[in-house]
Protein backbone atom coordinates (compact mmCIF):
# COMPACT_ATOMS: atom_id res chain seq x y z
CA UNK A 1 0.00 0.00 0.00
CA UNK A 2 1.31 3.66 -0.56
CA UNK A 3 -0.09 5.73 2.11
CA UNK A 4 0.56 8.99 0.26
CA UNK A 5 -1.79 7.96 -2.31
CA UNK A 6 -4.41 6.50 -0.25
CA UNK A 7 -4.35 9.87 1.97
CA UNK A 8 -4.66 12.07 -1.04
CA UNK A 9 -6.39 12.17 -4.17
CA UNK A 10 -4.86 11.60 -7.15
CA UNK A 11 -6.22 13.92 -10.17
CA UNK A 12 -6.29 12.07 -13.39
CA UNK A 13 -4.48 14.42 -16.34
CA UNK A 14 -6.29 15.63 -18.94
CA UNK A 15 -6.15 17.35 -22.17
CA UNK A 16 -6.10 21.01 -23.05
CA UNK A 17 -9.39 19.79 -25.04
CA UNK A 18 -10.92 18.08 -21.98
CA UNK A 19 -10.61 20.61 -19.54
CA UNK A 20 -11.62 23.51 -22.06
CA UNK A 21 -14.77 21.92 -23.16
CA UNK A 22 -16.84 23.21 -19.92
CA UNK A 23 -15.67 26.41 -20.14
CA UNK A 24 -16.92 27.11 -24.01
CA UNK A 25 -18.58 30.27 -22.59
CA UNK A 26 -15.33 31.64 -21.02
CA UNK A 27 -13.66 31.04 -24.71
CA UNK A 28 -16.96 33.20 -26.32
CA UNK A 29 -16.64 35.73 -24.02
CA UNK A 30 -13.08 36.22 -24.76
CA UNK A 31 -13.51 35.86 -28.23
CA UNK A 32 -15.76 39.02 -28.13
CA UNK A 33 -13.51 40.93 -25.65
CA UNK A 34 -10.50 40.68 -27.81
CA UNK A 35 -11.78 42.33 -30.47
CA UNK A 36 -9.99 40.31 -33.17
CA UNK A 37 -11.35 37.77 -36.30
CA UNK A 38 -11.55 34.23 -35.52
CA UNK A 39 -8.58 33.70 -37.41
CA UNK A 40 -6.36 35.88 -35.22
CA UNK A 41 -7.94 35.01 -32.04
CA UNK A 42 -7.40 30.65 -32.50
CA UNK A 43 -3.61 31.68 -33.49
CA UNK A 44 -2.65 33.64 -31.04
CA UNK A 45 -5.33 34.05 -27.84
CA UNK A 46 -6.34 30.20 -28.70
CA UNK A 47 -3.07 29.05 -28.55
CA UNK A 48 -2.24 30.59 -25.34
CA UNK A 49 -5.07 29.28 -23.54
CA UNK A 50 -5.07 25.79 -24.96
CA UNK A 51 -1.20 25.61 -23.72
CA UNK A 52 -2.31 27.39 -20.15
CA UNK A 53 -5.10 24.97 -19.54
CA UNK A 54 -2.81 21.56 -20.33
CA UNK A 55 -0.10 23.50 -18.19
CA UNK A 56 -2.36 23.89 -14.89
CA UNK A 57 -4.64 21.12 -15.15
CA UNK A 58 -7.01 21.24 -12.21
CA UNK A 59 -4.68 22.71 -9.95
CA UNK A 60 -6.46 25.20 -7.16
CA UNK A 61 -6.19 28.56 -6.64
CA UNK A 62 -4.40 30.13 -4.36
CA UNK A 63 -6.48 32.56 -3.42
CA UNK A 64 -9.73 30.69 -3.32
CA UNK A 65 -8.59 26.72 -3.00
CA UNK A 66 -12.49 25.82 -3.75
CA UNK A 67 -12.00 27.22 -7.24
CA UNK A 68 -9.35 25.97 -10.04
CA UNK A 69 -6.54 28.19 -11.09
CA UNK A 70 -7.53 27.36 -14.44
CA UNK A 71 -10.89 29.24 -13.74
CA UNK A 72 -9.70 32.02 -11.90
CA UNK A 73 -7.31 33.84 -14.49
CA UNK A 74 -10.04 32.87 -17.30
CA UNK A 75 -12.60 35.19 -15.09
CA UNK A 76 -9.15 37.57 -14.69
CA UNK A 77 -8.34 37.85 -18.49
CA UNK A 78 -12.69 38.62 -19.10
CA UNK A 79 -12.05 41.33 -16.05
CA UNK A 80 -8.75 42.91 -17.83
CA UNK A 81 -10.09 42.90 -21.44
CA UNK A 82 -13.69 44.42 -20.44
CA UNK A 83 -11.35 46.95 -18.53
CA UNK A 84 -8.93 47.15 -21.43
CA UNK A 85 -11.77 48.75 -24.02
CA UNK A 86 -11.79 51.58 -21.73
CA UNK A 87 -7.95 52.72 -21.31
CA UNK A 88 -5.65 54.36 -24.00
CA UNK A 89 -2.58 51.85 -24.77
CA UNK A 90 0.64 52.99 -24.88
CA UNK A 91 -0.33 56.08 -22.34
CA UNK A 92 1.43 59.33 -23.54
CA UNK A 93 0.55 57.88 -27.27
CA UNK A 94 -2.10 59.63 -29.75
CA UNK A 95 -5.27 58.46 -30.50
CA UNK A 96 -4.00 57.45 -33.68
CA UNK A 97 -1.69 55.56 -32.33
CA UNK A 98 -3.26 54.22 -29.85
CA UNK A 99 -5.89 52.83 -32.05
CA UNK A 100 -3.12 51.46 -34.52
CA UNK A 101 -1.83 49.07 -31.92
CA UNK A 102 -5.01 48.47 -29.99
CA UNK A 103 -5.42 44.38 -31.11
CA UNK A 104 -1.33 44.67 -29.58
CA UNK A 105 -2.18 45.95 -26.65
CA UNK A 106 -5.12 43.97 -25.97
CA UNK A 107 -2.91 40.57 -26.56
CA UNK A 108 -0.53 41.82 -24.32
CA UNK A 109 -2.88 42.36 -21.34
CA UNK A 110 -4.75 39.19 -21.82
CA UNK A 111 -1.27 37.61 -21.85
CA UNK A 112 -0.64 38.95 -18.66
CA UNK A 113 -4.02 38.39 -16.98
CA UNK A 114 -2.49 34.52 -17.55
CA UNK A 115 0.53 34.26 -16.92
CA UNK A 116 1.51 37.62 -14.33
CA UNK A 117 3.23 35.93 -11.45
CA UNK A 118 2.11 32.32 -12.66
CA UNK A 119 5.43 30.90 -11.05
CA UNK A 120 4.48 32.13 -7.72
CA UNK A 121 0.92 30.40 -7.92
CA UNK A 122 2.49 27.01 -8.97
CA UNK A 123 4.90 27.30 -6.27
CA UNK A 124 2.31 27.51 -3.37
CA UNK A 125 1.71 23.46 -4.00
CA UNK A 126 3.65 20.77 -3.70
CA UNK A 127 2.71 18.38 -6.37
CA UNK A 128 3.61 14.86 -7.29
CA UNK A 129 3.29 12.82 -10.43
CA UNK A 130 2.32 9.44 -10.57
CA UNK A 131 1.99 6.31 -12.94
CA UNK A 132 -1.39 5.07 -14.06
CA UNK A 133 -0.55 1.55 -11.54
CA UNK A 134 0.03 4.60 -8.91
CA UNK A 135 3.65 4.33 -8.53
CA UNK A 136 5.04 8.11 -7.49
CA UNK A 137 7.43 9.87 -10.23
CA UNK A 138 8.45 12.51 -8.05
CA UNK A 139 7.94 16.20 -7.21
CA UNK A 140 6.89 18.32 -10.17
CA UNK A 141 7.99 21.61 -10.40
CA UNK A 142 8.43 24.25 -13.39
CA UNK A 143 12.51 24.02 -12.39
CA UNK A 144 12.18 20.12 -13.00
CA UNK A 145 10.35 20.07 -15.85
CA UNK A 146 9.36 23.64 -17.64
CA UNK A 147 7.04 21.98 -20.39
CA UNK A 148 4.23 20.71 -17.48
CA UNK A 149 2.84 17.95 -16.12
CA UNK A 150 1.82 16.73 -19.42
CA UNK A 151 5.69 16.83 -20.83
CA UNK A 152 6.48 13.90 -18.07
CA UNK A 153 6.86 10.51 -19.13
CA UNK A 154 4.31 7.82 -17.83
CA UNK A 155 2.72 10.41 -15.77
CA UNK A 156 -1.41 10.25 -15.54
CA UNK A 157 -2.57 11.36 -12.61
CA UNK A 158 -1.05 14.06 -9.83
CA UNK A 159 -1.23 14.81 -6.76
CA UNK A 160 -1.73 18.61 -4.33
CA UNK A 161 -0.83 19.36 -1.31
CA UNK A 162 0.11 22.84 0.32
CA UNK A 163 3.48 23.94 0.07
CA UNK A 164 5.52 25.10 2.86
CA UNK A 165 6.66 28.67 3.06
CA UNK A 166 9.79 28.81 1.88
CA UNK A 167 12.10 31.40 -0.34
CA UNK A 168 12.29 29.94 -3.95
CA UNK A 169 12.80 31.99 -7.05
CA UNK A 170 9.92 33.21 -9.10
CA UNK A 171 9.97 30.45 -12.26
CA UNK A 172 7.32 33.04 -14.20
CA UNK A 173 9.75 33.90 -17.07
CA UNK A 174 10.46 30.22 -17.40
CA UNK A 175 6.76 29.25 -17.52
CA UNK A 176 5.72 32.04 -19.97
CA UNK A 177 8.60 30.82 -22.34
CA UNK A 178 6.60 27.50 -22.12
CA UNK A 179 3.54 28.73 -22.67
CA UNK A 180 3.38 32.07 -25.15
CA UNK A 181 2.83 30.93 -28.59
CA UNK A 182 5.85 31.82 -31.55
CA UNK A 183 3.60 33.88 -33.27
CA UNK A 184 2.25 35.65 -30.14
CA UNK A 185 6.30 36.28 -29.09
CA UNK A 186 6.98 37.74 -32.68
CA UNK A 187 3.81 39.89 -32.27
CA UNK A 188 5.30 41.78 -29.22
CA UNK A 189 8.79 41.18 -30.43
CA UNK A 190 8.00 43.56 -32.97
CA UNK A 191 6.75 46.64 -30.85
CA UNK A 192 9.09 48.05 -28.51
CA UNK A 193 7.28 49.66 -25.92
CA UNK A 194 5.03 46.43 -25.47
CA UNK A 195 8.07 44.50 -25.33
CA UNK A 196 9.63 46.50 -22.56
CA UNK A 197 6.18 46.49 -20.53
CA UNK A 198 5.96 42.58 -21.35
CA UNK A 199 8.94 42.18 -19.95
CA UNK A 200 9.06 44.39 -17.22
CA UNK A 201 5.79 42.18 -16.25
CA UNK A 202 6.92 38.93 -16.32
CA UNK A 203 10.59 39.36 -15.09
CA UNK A 204 9.04 42.36 -11.75
CA UNK A 205 6.03 43.84 -11.55
CA UNK A 206 3.08 45.20 -13.50
CA UNK A 207 4.12 48.57 -15.29
CA UNK A 208 2.12 51.31 -13.47
CA UNK A 209 0.25 52.06 -16.46
CA UNK A 210 -0.99 48.47 -16.54
CA UNK A 211 -2.40 48.60 -12.60
CA UNK A 212 -5.88 50.19 -13.20
CA UNK A 213 -6.85 46.96 -15.58
CA UNK A 214 -5.67 44.50 -12.93
CA UNK A 215 -7.64 46.13 -9.44
CA UNK A 216 -9.08 43.56 -7.86
CA UNK A 217 -8.03 40.77 -10.13
CA UNK A 218 -7.44 37.46 -7.30
CA UNK A 219 -3.51 37.36 -8.12
CA UNK A 220 -1.89 35.59 -4.68
CA UNK A 221 1.02 37.90 -5.09
CA UNK A 222 0.86 41.48 -6.12
CA UNK A 223 2.53 44.33 -7.22
CA UNK A 224 -0.54 46.71 -7.74
CA UNK A 225 -2.19 48.77 -4.61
Amino acid sequence: MKPTAAAVERLALQSPAELLAGRTAHLQELYKLSGCSQHQFDQVYGSLLTAFAGYVQALPAVTDPKTTLLDERLRAAERVLFRRRAVLLPVGETVEASAQAADLWTYLVFCLALLYRLGRDLDAWHITLWTADATPLGHWSPAVMPRGLLAVHRATHYTVQPAPIRVTPDWTGLVAGALMPAVGLNWLWRDAHAMAFWTQAIRADLPDALCPLFVDVPFAWRACP
